[in-house]
């Protein structure tokens, strides 16, 4: 019970840390049981994450821990191809770190990509191919 309760609360801290706000941080851990999707608000974007999933997972490595973050520079306009996207929660980070780029998003699966589509449907120069 107590290591459930420290992961919870791990998992409000980086959530909060994340977004700034502690509803969505609330609204993040409240709303991961059962099926379907959920909204969670960062940087004035809604993102749609799918319940009992990795989504929670994939939302912390991309925006915690920014594993898929360059370490060189490569211009204030590059072309970003992001092949395996998701539900495109890199996209709309690089987005986010690179407005000026063109980023192309690549996601095999199905599912992945209608919940990535849904998620960049209003990021100019973002596009996604199911391939």
């Amino acid at each position: 019970m107590v290591s459930r309760l420290k992961n919870i609360f791990n998992q409000f801290q980086i959530c909060y840390t994340i977004t700034g706000s502690w509803r969505q941080s609330l609204r993040f851990i409240l709303t991961g049981n059962g099926t379907g999707t959920f909204a969670i608000r960062f940087k004035n974007k809604k993102i749609y994450l799918r319940k009992k999933t990795t989504d929670k997972e994939v939302f912390f490595d991309t925006f915690y821990h920014g594993y898929h973050r360059s370490t060189v520079d490569i211009g204030a306009s590059p072309v970003i191809i992001d092949m395996g996207s998701n539900i495109g929660l890199t996209i709309i980070d690089f987005a986010i770190q690179y407005p000026g780029a063109t980023i192309i998003g690549v996601e095999a699966d199905f599912d992945n990509y209608s919940i990535c589509k849904n998620n960049i449907s209003d990021l100019p120069n973002c596009t996604i191919t199911h391939a």
